[in-house]
This record gives C-alpha cells, sequence and structure tokens, in this order.
C-alpha cells in the first residue's frame, strides 16, 4: 500500500506529505471534514471532503495519515482516527526510512518523523506523533495518541501512557513514569512520577532590559573571569 492520504492541513501536515514522498509514498490528496474546507486544493494536492473520500477512492488501496496537531490534548486526532477506523479505512503507521528502529511493537496510525531513534524493545501504542530528532530508549513503553515533540529523549524503562504532550528537548529519566493527559513544557527534566492531568514547566528565565553601557560593563566583567 503506497498511497496515502492526509488528513489535516497544517504546516506538519506540509512536511508529512515531503517526508513521505521521498520515501516512495504516493500522497495523493488531503482531507478535512466537509464543513472545514474552503479551498479545492492545498498544498499541491486535491482538499477532498471526507465524506466524500469512498466516492474516489478504494478503501483497500488507501492509508489515511492523520495529522492534527495535538489539540485537545490530542483527543481530536483520537475522534478522527475511531471514526476513519469505524469507516473502514486503513490507518498505517508511517516510520521514516532514517528511523533507527528496534522497536518491540507498534499499533496503528503512529507517525514517525526522520532521525527518531527507537531503542531496543520499546512499545508504541496507537496514533503517536515523535518529531524529528527524539531518542526513545531501550525498553521504553508509550502509550496512545500522545505527542512528542523534537529532541525530546525518554531514558530506559520509561513509561508514558496516553494523551500527554511533551514538549521540545524535554527528558525523561530512567524508570520514570507519567500518567495520562499530561503536559510537559520545553526544555523540563523529569525526575518524579506524574498521574494525570498535571503540568510540569522550567524554570522561568529572568530577563532584563539593560542600556548599552550596562550591558558592556556586564560582557567585560564575565570576559575578565572566563
Amino acid at each position: 500500500m503506497k498511497k496515502l492520504v492526509i488528513f489535516g492541513i497544517n504546516s506538519e501536515a506540509k512536511e508529512l506529505r515531503h517526508f513521505a514522498e521521498s520515501d516512495g509514498y504516493d500522497v495523493v490528496a488531503y482531507t478535512l471534514d466537509r464543513q472545514f474546507i474552503t479551498e479545492s486544493e492545498f498544498n499541491g494536492r486535491p482538499l477532498i471532503a471526507y465524506e466524500d473520500l469512498d466516492s474516489q477512492y478504494k478503501k483497500d488501496e488507501i492509508g489515511i495519515l492523520i495529522m492534527i496537531g495535538y489539540s485537545n490534548m490530542n483527543d481530536n486526532r483520537k475522534q478522527i482516527f475511531e471514526r476513519c477506523q469505524k469507516d473502514g479505512w486503513m490507518l498505517p503507521s508511517f516510520v521514516h526510512s532514517s528511523v533507527l528502529n528496534l522497536s518491540k511493537s507498534m499499533g496503528m496510525g503512529n507517525i514517525i518523523f526522520p532521525s527518531v531513534e527507537l531503542g531496543q524493545d520499546t512499545v508504541l501504542g496507537d496514533g503517536n506523533l515523535i518529531n524529528r530528532h527524539a531518542i526513545i530508549s531501550h525498553d521504553a513503553s508509550i502509550g496512545d495518541f500522545n505527542y512528542i515533540a523534537g529532541s525530546n529523549h525518554l531514558c530506559g524503562f520509561a513509561r508514558i501512557g496516553n494523551h500527554n504532550f511533551l514538549g521540545t528537548n524535554s527528558t525523561i529519566i530512567d524508570n520514570c513514569e507519567i500518567g495520562n493527559y499530561n503536559l510537559l513544557s520545553a526544555g523540563v527534566c523529569l525526575n518524579v512520577k506524574l498521574t494525570d492531568n498535571q503540568l510540569v514547566t522550567s524554570p522561568a528565565l529572568r530577563v532584563q532590559t539593560l542600556r548599552a553601557r550596562v550591558m558592556n560593563s556586564l560582557l567585560l566583567h564575565l570576559m575578565k573571569k572566563s
């Protein structure tokens, strides 16, 4: 099955078409629910109402990749996934050819962008999106419908539940466990267990506005100490 339809028309959907086609897939169209369509094409491909897909393509010849981001903590993506599944569409996982994939098992509808590492015996459920340069270390497990931003690192035996958002450059240390519907901001290093519906932010940066003379004095002082 080499023909794909992408559900969604955001910037990541554009990227996904590029990565899929560079791996030999044929992205034949984009799709959305009819109520959200205002144009006839997107990114050089037809934009077809989801309600009309089955009149244009055979369900055993087309796979749908769902790329609508992380709205409502990935609940929207799950709802679309379940509707497509109920309607009989194939929901393959897309794993870019550059991915180091030593995973033990992987469910349906995952999207793994370039340069990701899936370590030995990692386990993934359904509908996860893992962005570029993320590292999922050995024996880590990821549930369903999580969004893992770029350059994340899940260390060995880390366990992630469902519907979590992990911001850019987060680190989850060995054996750490995260429940469901948690939000980690960019740059977090997590070394505690999270249950459900928790927010974790990194320490706020202190930002000051200084006159050029003061800035230069500080710079000279730091240079003398270095």
